[in-house]
């Protein structure tokens, strides 16, 4: 076994360390309690939960197996549509955000920029925007196109300002 592949293992049994069994059905289950995805206040365990989450499915978009990084790239993207709430999302995409923005690094592995820039065209506000500026000059088409199309459809769900919009 190769030592990427060691670290990557250390690094998913230290996650599993750290978020204990209590979160580990809720990994296993692969979403949100519905609880927390439509409440309207989210208390200090809703965001420690989501945090856990949102960490678990970064670590898998990390993976160099594309299965995991497609799985967290669908699981990140399915909490959305879930009849999400307005404190839901906005907790959710800057959560996001502050994760996925400092792996958009141009060295980084393609297949984890390429779903991040993917995973982006669903986040909100400002969270997007920090993502949008991380990706905005990355060296492969593919994730500018994504960061392109991440604008667009921003744009025209209104969910960022056309200031917004030129600065990234």
């Amino acid at each position: 076994m190769n030592f990427s592949r060691r670290l990557h293992w250390l690094l998913a049994a230290t996650c599993v360390l750290m978020l204990g069994p209590g979160n580990q059905s809720l990994f296993a289950q692969n979403s949100l309690p519905a609880t927390i995805i439509q409440a309207q206040q989210l208390s200090a365990q809703d965001k420690t939960t989501i945090d856990g989450f949102i960490d678990a499915q970064v670590a898998r978009l990390q993976s160099s197996d594309p299965e995991q990084v497609a799985l967290g790239r669908s699981l990140l993207a399915e909490q959305f549509g879930l009849g999400s709430s307005p404190a839901f999302i906005t907790y959710y995409s800057q959560a996001i955000a502050q994760r996925v923005a400092p792996l958009l690094v141009p060295d980084g592995p393609l297949m984890t920029r390429l779903n991040i820039a993917i995973v982006s065209a669903k986040l909100s506000d400002a969270s997007l925007v920090t993502v949008l500026k991380a990706g905005a000059d990355d060296p492969s088409p593919a994730v500018r196109y994504w960061i392109a199309k991440a604008v667009g459809a921003a744009a025209k769900n209104d969910r960022i300002s056309q200031q917004q919009q030129q600065d990234v």
